[in-house]
């Protein structure tokens, strides 16, 4: 019989989540944030860089300032971002 260690992580706070900042020019930057920040990491790049779209594991969540009739070319850009990125890589 093995010994029981009861945790107390909360494997929500320790999730990483891929984020794709995509820029209007096509110029991308990613990162890996944590579940528990993801939140707070939209809301503070919606107001202090508010241009760019914002992905988080491949679905859109912030259009920027993208017009409508844009947005497919930028949602192309981004699945073959996430295409090319295995989730496998964040830690």
């Amino acid at each position: 019989m093995g010994v029981v260690i009861k945790s107390e992580v909360n494997i929500e706070m320790i999730m990483k989540h891929l984020v794709l900042n995509l820029y209007s020019n096509g110029e991308y930057v990613f990162e890996s944030v944590s579940n528990s920040e993801l939140r707070n990491y939209i809301e503070h790049n919606k107001k202090w860089r508010f241009g760019r779209l914002i992905y988080v594991d491949g679905k859109r969540v912030y259009n920027g300032c993208i017009e409508k009739d844009a947005l497919g070319q930028y949602d192309a850009i981004a699945k073959k971002f996430f295409a090319e990125h295995n989730r496998s890589m964040i830690g």
